[in-house]
């Protein structure tokens, strides 16, 4: 039996498809989820089938008409990683150029491990916390709240905990829910508040590049990508 490896199946499905569908094929491929019907809101857990160096590296290493695919264009500011489709929309949006449709803003991680001071682990009641959507240049942390309204009183209790040890840890938040990320006004005065903490970006973005940002956000919510 052969099997392709993940590097290439990406590379044959990202061939001919724009950038918000290359960057939740990549996502798949890389992150920590997969999509799937039975499974709990659509999709179940499991350990990442590449990494975004392999993807680079397989690209890197291929002939001249696989580096240029145009899957290979997201590959520079790709993030791994994500546990959730909406982490990695969240994601793209961010982290890719203005050209391709995001905000450029540099040092998106997701899930990022944030140790924590003893002061900070005794309020949060653990040792370190994940950051959904952490921006390292910034210390600013996004949290996605899919569920904001139904969270039981633990889960209220662990997130409010989490909120407070970070800001001790001098990290910005930004709660981010599922109402916000579907309203483009709502998510890009929010997105664009981030994108302003910046040093660089002086300028503002040309309505060319906002047609750009319009058009990605469109693509990954609601053009095919979309799920819970």
């Amino acid at each position: 039996m052969y099997v392709a490896r993940p590097e290439l199946v990406y590379h044959q499905l990202a061939t001919y498809t724009d950038t918000a569908h290359a960057w939740m094929l990549a996502s798949e491929l890389a992150g920590a989820y997969s999509l799937e019907p039975d499974g709990a809101e659509g999709m179940h857990g499991r350990a990442a089938l590449t990494s975004p160096e392999l993807l680079r590296s397989f690209f890197n290493r291929s002939r001249a008409t696989c580096h240029k695919a145009r899957g290979r264009r997201i590959l520079d500011h790709f993030v791994g990683g994500a546990r959730s489709p909406k982490e990695a929309q969240i994601a793209a949006m961010l982290a890719l150029p203005r050209r391709l449709g995001g905000y450029g803003i540099r040092g998106v991680v997701l899930n990022q491990q944030i140790d924590l001071s003893p002061e900070a682990c005794a309020v949060a009641k653990r040792g370190y916390v994940e950051g959904d959507v952490f921006i390292e240049s910034l210390r600013h942390n996004i949290e996605y709240d899919s569920d904001e309204h139904h969270l039981g009183n633990e889960a209220h209790d662990r997130d409010t905990r989490k909120a407070n040890a970070l800001r001790m840890m001098g990290v910005e938040l930004t709660s981010l829910s599922k109402g916000q990320l579907h309203s483009w006004l709502e998510f890009d005065i929010l997105a664009t508040a981030i994108d302003q903490e910046l040093p660089f970006h002086k300028r503002g973005a040309t309505p060319a590049i906002r047609a750009k940002q319009y058009a990605l956000w469109h693509q990954l919510l609601f053009d095919d990508t979309d799920t819970r």
